[in-house]
């Protein structure tokens, strides 16, 4: 094989260069002889370099050969989890070469749908779990819940009740993992009053009975807090309209909505400023992480006074500390606004909205 290698990091012909990938590829999956080595470090080392020339397809077919692959190159495998989430999912879901550390880092680095995929691996530590729930984002809890074989921290399940309290498909699927913790008073302080007391119930008994019904009235309290949040909407569009004209500045707007712990129609405010989805910006606003919102709203050319007012009733809300809150603070006075609006337009293409 190391023959062939060496002709591969010297071929011009991509037609040719693919037929010897392709060569290589199945004859380091089909050889069950010990490599040596320097022919592992080498692989490793042509085939990374040699990705950026492959397609898409041709990517997706090496992750999917090498998904279940022992020994594959550890260099190798880490550059394909940070390729397109389609091409990286079957080494995210599958591969054993990745540490914790490893997979930490990806999902922090890349986008939802690569921590979707991480989301569904067997056995996935706790650090790990916790990790995707701390970005709060709904399609990869719904995911983590799923994956009967993920292990979850405590902290873990009470922090995706503490934030979502009305996503009924969420709860329901947290009612019927076997691991959901005997003390479910952990889970359920962030839940509307009537609900308490069945949500305990069927936590005892996993009634499909009772289950149902809760998840009938969850979603009916959802749809009517829905109307609410409509006349909300159409309030909080009035101040957008008055910061348009300049009767009212964006940073008074801020301040008030701020001070009346009004998140949503905050959301609604730096959504309309920001041109981005309002769906992204409640999603960021919920999350314990501070990155995001940050540098959307210096993109805006918020205040520091303003984004200071946030960040209390961000503390107030989700019960951060004061440490936290102080370093987002820093980190927004440091923020360029012009490298802010660059990094807000890279942020939204891969935004879960």
């Amino acid at each position: 094989m190391f023959n062939e290698l060496t002709k591969l990091a010297t071929e011009k012909s991509s037609d040719k260069r693919l037929e010897l990938m392709t060569a290589i590829t199945d004859m380091f999956i089909t050889d069950r002889q010990n490599k040596s080595l320097n022919e592992v470090e080498l692989f490793g080392d042509v085939f990374t370099k040699l990705l950026k020339d492959m397609d898409k397809d041709g990517k997706l077919q090496i992750s999917e050969k090498f998904a279940h692959v022992q020994d594959t190159p550890k260099s190798f495998a880490v550059a394909l989890i940070y390729e397109d989430a389609e091409v990286a999912a079957p080494m995210l879901q599958h591969s054993n070469v990745f540490t914790d550390d490893d997979l930490i880092n990806v999902t922090n680095l890349t986008t939802t749908e690569h921590r979707v995929a991480v989301a569904g691996r067997i056995n996935i530590s706790e650090i790990v779990t916790d990790n995707l729930i701390g970005h709060g984002e709904p399609i990869v809890l719904r995911a983590v819940c799923q994956n009967d074989s993920a292990h979850i921290s405590n902290n873990g399940f009470a922090h995706m009740v503490k934030h979502n309290p009305d996503d009924g498909e969420l709860l329901a699927l947290l009612l019927q993992r076997e691991d959901l913790p005997k003390d479910v008073k952990l889970l359920l302080p962030h839940l509307a009053g009537g609900v308490l007391s069945a949500v305990k119930r069927v936590a005892d008994s996993h009634s499909k009975a009772e289950m149902r019904d809760l998840m009938d009235r969850t979603y009916e309290q959802r749809d009517a807090e829905a109307t609410e949040d409509n006349l909300d909407v159409t309030s909080s569009l009035e101040q957008v309209n008055q910061v348009r004209d300049g009767a009212l500045s964006l940073n008074e707007a801020i301040e008030q909505f701020a001070a009346e712990l009004q998140s949503n129609d905050l959301a609604q405010l730096i959504a309309e400023m920001g041109h981005v989805d309002v769906k992204y910006v409640q999603e960021v606003m919920s999350q314990s992480r501070g990155e995001p919102l940050t540098i959307l709203c210096r993109s805006i050319e918020m205040s520091e006074q303003a984004f200071s007012n946030i960040c209390n009733m961000r503390q107030k809300l989700l019960n951060l500390p004061l440490l936290s809150k102080n370093r987002y603070i820093n980190h927004f006075k440091d923020l360029d606004v012009k490298q802010a609006k660059i990094s807000i337009g890279k942020l939204k293409l891969t935004a879960n909205i």
